[in-house]
């Protein structure tokens, strides 16, 4: 059984490359992704696909994340949380 800091780890070391969804056949399901303890949106842009009996199809446009707009209010939020719980942040490398 994993105990938490495993599965944190495990999920800010995820890093599914191009040639790595080629490799699975996973090629236009999904967009590379690589998580870190800095960016735990792993590039963050998202489309939706929807099963049509035979295949996989996109159903609209890929979507950008709006971290311009977000991050700041991420970050006070996440502050207040953890200064609330007295969490100590941890700095990412």
């Amino acid at each position: 059984m994993l105990n938490s800091e495993e599965i944190r780890w495990g999920f800010e070391n995820l890093n599914i490359t191009k040639e790595r969804i080629k490799e699975i056949g996973a090629e236009g399901f999904m967009e590379p992704l690589k998580i870190t303890c800095a960016d735990h949106e792993g590039g963050g842009n998202v489309f939706f696909q929807q099963w049509d009996g035979e295949k996989w199809v996109m159903t609209g446009i890929i979507v950008e994340p709006m971290k311009e707009f977000v991050r700041e209010m991420i970050e006070k939020s996440a502050d207040a949380y953890a200064k609330e719980n007295k969490i100590e942040i941890r700095e990412c490398k």
